[in-house]
């Protein structure tokens, strides 16, 4: 599990920081810097792709 906190907003406009619990698969941690997308599950089960531009902190949970 981890905390990420994000930018939601379109063309950076009208948009604020989100933190959420998500779980992140493996393959996409790994591979996400490549990918330039970061694809997460939050705690409601809601999967998301978000540019990692977009991505302010990441941080593993214990």
């Amino acid at each position: 599990m981890f905390e990420l906190v994000y930018w939601c907003g379109v063309n950076n406009n009208q948009g604020e920081f989100i933190t959420e619990i998500v779980e992140i698969d493996r393959k996409h941690y790994v591979s996400f810097i490549i990918n330039k997308f970061l694809k997460f599950t939050n705690e409601s089960g809601q999967v998301n792709i978000i540019p990692i531009e977009n991505i302010n902190r990441l941080k593993e949970l214990n």
